[in-house]
């Protein structure tokens, strides 16, 4: 039964690509609501569907060149992830029902993470101390955009927020360190990792 209805839905949405008739984005949220009520695996459809989501958004042209993460997202506001989707007991009932809450809550947080990054580029780029541009990688961009809203951040939230081994977290924490994009405070586990410098958030230059 769960192959056929992978199958099924996996022919939907070539069918939707090809009529482009919905939005990119109007699609992705029934994407990864009707493969999460698919529900295939015993564990870990919430973040199947979540990256089926992320390579329909860059498949679109709508991920702003791997800017664009939705996680952080889903991870401050998850009460009212799983209340959007719960909309009936079983494949069939989600089917049938008004899934309109899930999808003002998807586009919501699209929307979100796009004025995030979009505030990135109003303040100007990221830099060195030459005033060259730093190249920022999708891991670290979403560091960024954690420590941007919460102030700070430490090893094991950016596990949970990256989806990473913690040795991965480390590096790219690291990373961000080195470039003097990151300050630490504190030792041990103790240990926290907040914009550079402090006062006046990521070093940026914008044109007179």
């Amino acid at each position: 039964m769960v192959l056929l209805l992978i199958d099924s839905f996996i022919k939907w949405v070539l069918i939707q690509i090809e009529d482009e008739k919905l939005h990119p984005v109007l699609l992705a949220g029934l994407i990864h609501f009707i493969f999460v009520s698919i529900h295939p695996f015993s564990d870990g459809n919430g973040r199947a569907s979540r990256l089926l989501t992320h390579h329909y958004l860059r498949y679109s042209g709508y991920d702003f060149k791997d800017s664009l993460s939705l996680d952080n997202y889903y991870l401050q506001n998850q009460g009212e992830y799983y209340e959007a989707l719960s909309r009936g007991e079983t494949f069939n009932e989600r089917m049938y029902a008004d899934i309109t809450p899930f999808l003002d809550y998807f586009t919501q947080g699209f929307l979100t993470s796009a004025q995030i990054v979009s505030q990135y580029i109003k303040s100007g780029r990221v830099t060195d101390n030459n005033k060259k541009p730093i190249r920022l990688n999708k891991e670290e961009l979403q560091i960024l955009d954690y420590i941007y809203q919460f102030g700070s951040t430490d090893i094991s939230e950016m596990v949970e927020v990256l989806g990473s081994t913690k040795r991965t977290a480390q590096r790219r924490i690291m990373s961000l360190v080195e470039k003097e994009i990151l300050t630490v405070e504190g030792k041990g586990p103790a240990t926290k990792y907040m914009l550079y410098p402090p006062h006046s958030g990521l070093n940026t230059h914008s044109d007179p």
